[in-house]
C-alpha cells in the first residue's frame, strides 16, 4: 500500500529504480522511460502521496468506536428497523448517528480528500443477526458515501470473498493492498460475461483538473491460472509486462499492511489506492474462516469527477433504476460473475 512521496517526479525519478533496489526486481524499463503524458503534473505533494513508513501507529489510520459510539450504532439500527424499510434505502436521514456522525464526516473527507483510505473497528459481529450486522455497516458507510453500485450485470450489490483454499488461486492472487504510481498506458482485454470479449482502449492512469487517478487490476490483464487471459486477445508485449511489473514493484516497496480484524470497515478511494488482500486458508473454527463483503460506493457531493473513459462504466453501476440483489450470505461458487472474471 503506497502512494508517491510527497514532491517526487511522477516521471522519471529516483522512485522507480529505489522500489527496484528494495524488491531485488531488476528491469531495463527505465533505461528508455517516456515523458510525461500531456497534461499530467511533474510532481504530486497532496494527503494521498504517502509511503507505508509514515504510518507509526494503527490510530493513524483506525477509528475505534467508543462504548458511546457502540450504543449510538445501536439505537439508530433500532431507530431504522421501526421505520419498516428495506435496507437499500438506509441513508443518514433514518439512520441518525448525532455524534459518531460527525467522526464518520472526518473520515469521509479523509478517504475523498485525504489520504486515501480509512479503517472503522469495534463493531462485534458475535453480537447482531446477518441482516442487522449489515444494516449497521450500511448505516455507517452513509456517512461516508450516500450511493451503492452494482457489481456486475446481475445487480449484485454484494460481493463475497472467502478463503482462498485452491493453491493455483493463491498461485496468482489478486492483490488488494494501496499505491498510487506512474503513468503507464496500455490496452486493457474487456472482462464481461461475453462470448468473445471485446477490446477496450484506455490508460491505466488519469489526469483530471490536476488529479491524478489510477483504476487498475493485474490479473485483469495478464490473466493466472484460475482467471486464464482469453486466447483471442492480443498479447501482452516484453514492454507492457515490464511496465505491469514496475507499477508491482513500486507498490511493494512503499506498501502499508494492515491486520483486518473481525467487524472492521475498511474505506478505500478507488480511484487513487490500489489494494490488496493476502492469500489465507480456513481453519477448522468458524473464528478461523475468512469472510469479506465488498461493496462499490459513491458519493454526490464529494465523489471525483471522472475522465472520459470511465463514466459509462459508473453511470451504469449506479443508475439506480436498474434492477438490484442483495445477497447477505455467499453464494454458490461462480455465481458471481465478477468473481469468475476477476477484477
Amino acid at each position: 500500500m503506497t502512494s508517491l512521496k510527497p514532491g517526487l517526479k511522477t516521471g522519471p525519478s529516483l522512485v522507480v529504480p529505489a522500489a527496484f533496489a528494495a524488491t531485488g526486481y531488476t528491469t531495463h524499463f527505465t533505461d528508455a522511460l517516456a515523458g510525461l503524458p500531456e497534461g499530467f503534473p511533474e510532481a504530486l505533494d497532496e494527503p494521498m502521496t504517502w509511503t507505508g513508513a509514515q504510518f507509526t501507529q494503527p490510530s493513524d489510520y483506525v477509528y475505534t468506536l467508543s462504548n458511546s459510539d457502540l450504543q449510538e450504532t445501536e439505537n439508530a439500527l433500532w431507530y431504522f428497523k421501526a421505520l419498516g424499510l428495506d435496507g437499500d434505502l438506509i441513508s443518514r436521514d433514518n439512520f441518525p448517528l448525532p455524534k459518531l456522525g460527525l467522526q464518520l464526516n472526518k473520515i469521509c473527507r479523509d478517504v475523498h480528500h485525504g489520504k486515501g483510505f480509512g479503517l472503522i473497528r469495534g463493531l462485534d459481529v458475535q453480537k447482531y443477526s446477518t441482516e442487522d450486522m449489515t444494516l449497521l455497516y450500511l448505516g455507517i458507510q452513509s456517512y461516508i458515501a450516500n450511493r451503492h453500485g452494482r457489481q456486475d450485470r446481475k445487480g449484485n450489490m454484494l460481493v463475497h470473498i472467502v478463503a482462498d483454499n485452491s493453491s493455483k488461486l493463491k498461485a496468482g492472487h489478486h492483490r488488494h493492498s494501496t499505491t498510487s504510481i506512474k503513468p503507464v498506458i496500455l490496452s486493457v482485454g474487456s472482462r464481461e460475461v461475453l462470448p468473445r470479449p471485446n477490446l477496450c482502449h484506455r490508460p491505466v492512469l488519469f489526469q483530471v483538473e490536476g488529479r491524478v487517478m489510477i483504476n487498475f487490476s493485474r490479473v485483469a490483464l495478464i490473466g493466472n491460472a484460475v482467471h486464464p487471459r482469453p486466447s483471442n486477445l492480443p498479447r501482452l508485449s516484453l514492454r507492457q509486462i515490464e511496465a505491469l511489473d514496475a507499477i508491482d514493484s513500486i507498490a511493494r516497496a512503499a506498501c502499508l499492511e494492515i491486520n483486518t480484524q473481525a467487524g472492521d470497515i475498511h474505506f478505500v478511494n478507488n480511484l487513487t489506492i490500489l489494494h490488496r488482500r493476502e492469500g489465507f486458508v480456513n481453519g477448522e473454527t468458524p473464528q478461523e474462516r475468512r469472510h469479506l463483503v465488498r461493496m462499490r460506493l459513491r458519493d454526490d457531493d464529494l465523489g471525483w469527477r471522472l475522465p472520459q473513459e470511465l463514466r459509462q462504466e459508473w453511470a451504469d453501476a449506479f443508475d439506480g433504476t436498474r434492477p438490484k440483489i442483495w445477497h447477505l450470505e455467499p453464494m454458490p461458487d461462480g455465481f458471481f460473475p465478477l468473481r469468475s472474471n476477476a477484477n
